[in-house]
């Protein structure tokens, strides 16, 4: 997703990673906010004005576009933040963990549902404390799931939708 860091999806090689990987076969490329849309030309990329959805539901557009544009033969989504850096080698990483069990979400970082560390549950009943290994919460940074999780998200998002995410003053997801 492209909001306000343009020069860095152009200028990293997160993009030359993505468009490169074997594993990949396409690349959604959100642009969500209308100053700082490009065209990145790319067989594998596809540019998605995703303007007017980021105003609506903000980062939760991540999971409705992945449900909606997402071509139904691909059934593993891999969600990367516009600022990360990483090479092949942990792209790799990340799809070999996750096809040893791919009914989970997995990702790099990830919260507790539990007290840890001394530090006390302070955010909507999670400890924002980062943990490795099993958690309960995986951060969207760079993660990956069945597009069906995605659709998942989608389809029930509404749930919390009105009661915790426009109610926060940042957002939530």
């Amino acid at each position: 997703m492209n909001y306000s860091r343009p020069k860095v999806l152009q200028q990293s090689r997160l993009l030359p990673v993505l468009t490169s990987h074997e594993h990949v076969d396409e690349i959604l490329l959100l642009h969500a906010n209308q100053a700082t849309k490009f065209e990145h030309k790319h067989p594998k990329v596809r540019n998605i004005d995703a303007v007017k959805e980021n105003d609506a539901i903000g980062l939760g557009i991540r999971f409705e576009f992945c449900d909606a544009h997402v071509k139904e033969e691909n059934e593993w989504v891999l969600i990367v933040d516009d600022d990360m850096e990483l090479d092949a080698a942990t792209l790799t990483e990340l799809i070999v963990e996750f096809s040893k069990n791919p009914n989970r979400i997995v990702g790099k970082w990830g919260r507790s549902l539990f007290s840890c560390c001394n530090t006390p549950l302070t955010f909507y009943g999670y400890n924002t404390r980062s943990v490795t290994g099993k958690a309960e919460v995986v951060l969207t940074k760079f993660m990956m799931m069945q597009q069906t999780i995605c659709k998942a998200f989608a389809d029930h998002s509404y749930l919390v939708f009105d009661d915790i995410v426009k109610s926060h003053p940042k957002p939530m997801w």
